[in-house]
């Protein structure tokens, strides 16, 4: 078959797709045809939650006056994974928390670019003493160098972020101790 006509050939087959495709579209805009396709293209598409990922879960216990609470904590312990922390995760998905952990006592600056919820964040010593607490606002500037930085305490070695308002819950409160153990969180802990 000569090639102009093969080329005559194929247009005349993509003129008949293309003028289905506008009659069905036409239909379904119109309110016509079957009511179950035209139900289904309005169906809301669930929106799922982003977890960190990269990340090793480990089993934390912190100890107050208030009782003991076992958690389970995402953990950042390596200056990639502390740098990227919450950074594009709008849930803590099977954790409760994250915990930074430093290879010595130290101090620095936090910020919430990149973060998609508010957070609060708790800080503990080299022998898990509490230091400090805030909470912090996400930044939703295009430029990291706009975001507020959030000034840490001296000399912690982990800070523990969480949900804005679930310290409490976790027992991360003055005069609390929090120990981060070698246990990996098992696939039935559940938050």
């Amino acid at each position: 078959m000569p090639l102009a006509s093969l080329v005559a050939r194929l247009s005349g087959v993509m003129r008949s797709v293309l003028a289905l495709l506008a009659c069905v579209s036409t239909v379904v805009a119109c309110g016509g045809g079957d009511e179950s396709l035209l139900a289904s293209s309005t169906v809301p598409t669930p929106i799922v939650a982003t977890a960190p990922v990269g990340f090793d879960r480990k089993v934390a216990v912190a100890t107050s006056a208030e009782g003991t609470v076992t958690m389970c904590l995402w953990v950042a312990d390596t200056a990639e994974r502390r740098a990227v922390g919450m950074m594009g995760s709008d849930s803590f998905g099977d954790a409760d928390a994250m915990v930074f952990v430093s290879d010595a006592p130290t101090s620095g600056r936090f910020w919430m670019w990149n973060t998609r919820i508010d957070l609060s964040i708790a800080f503990f010593d080299a022998t898990g003493l509490f230091l400090d607490a805030f909470d912090m606002t996400v930044c939703r500037a295009d430029n990291s160098d706009e975001c507020v930085r959030y000034d840490t305490p001296t000399g912690y070695l982990m800070a523990i972020e969480s949900a804005v308002g679930d310290l409490d819950r976790l027992g991360l409160t003055p005069g609390s101790r929090v120990e981060l153990t070698d246990e990996a969180c098992s696939a039935a802990f559940v938050p």
